[in-house]
This record gives structure tokens, C-alpha cells and sequence, in this order.
């Protein structure tokens, strides 16, 4: 009986999917661990663990899908997040404006008459 519902729910999912193939998709994946100690005496099982994954899919209705391949350049990034790219992104863009002080930044403005003291919006 359960069988039979796993099998059913995957082939209706397999169906959804061909059936709306050209819309875009937006995905959540969760991957859930949990280890809890057993409160209980017992010399041959120290813990017990507990893992699922979940996937929510939402289809975008007025977008169309992404192309896997744009310009030869593929969508899949096979090193997924590459933190050497990532902190050389965030050093040539962002580090310019997220390492100025507080004081610095007033007197910035201070100097360039933006702070009116005695002004409301």
C-alpha cells in the first residue's frame, strides 16, 4: 500500500513537470539533520540520528524557463560556490564601501554639506 503511493506521487510529479516543461522553476532545498542523545542506559546505541531532505518546487507563471547553455557558457556551475571568485568579487567591489568608519563617514557628509542637523524630511 505505502509502495504504491511513493510510486503514484513520483509519477505525478514526473507528469507536472513534462506537462509544464517551458515554465521557469524556483527551488528550495532543505537538508535536515538532527542527533539527540538517548536519556536511557544503554551501552550499545549512544545516539540516535535523523536526516530527511525536502524540495519545494514553485512555478514562476510569467517568466520563461533559463537556457541550460547561453552562448556556450553552461548555467551548471560544477565548483558550485568558489570562494576563491567570491572573495575577490567582494574585495574589488564591496570593500570600498564597507571599510569606511562611522567618524570617517560623517565627516564626509559633513564636508559636503549632507548632514542638516536641523531639517526634517
Amino acid at each position: 500500500y505505502k509502495q504504491q503511493i511513493v510510486e503514484d506521487h513520483f509519477e505525478k510529479i514526473c507528469k507536472y513537470f513534462n506537462d509544464n516543461i517551458n515554465y521557469l522553476y524556483t527551488f528550495n532545498l532543505d537538508d535536515y539533520h538532527s542527533i539527540h542523545e538517548i536519556r536511557r542506559p544503554d551501552d550499545t546505541f549512544l545516539s540516535s540520528t535523523k536526516h530527511f531532505a525536502t524540495c519545494t518546487a514553485k512555478k514562476v507563471d510569467f517568466s520563461m524557463p533559463i537556457l541550460a547553455n547561453y552562448n556556450d557558457i553552461p548555467l551548471f556551475n560544477p565548483i558550485n560556490i568558489d570562494a576563491n571568485n567570491l572573495c575577490k568579487r567582494l574585495n574589488q567591489i564591496y570593500s570600498s564601501l564597507f571599510d569606511i568608519s562611522y567618524n570617517n563617514s560623517k565627516s564626509r557628509w559633513i564636508s559636503y554639506s549632507t548632514l542638516e542637523l536641523d531639517k526634517f524630511e
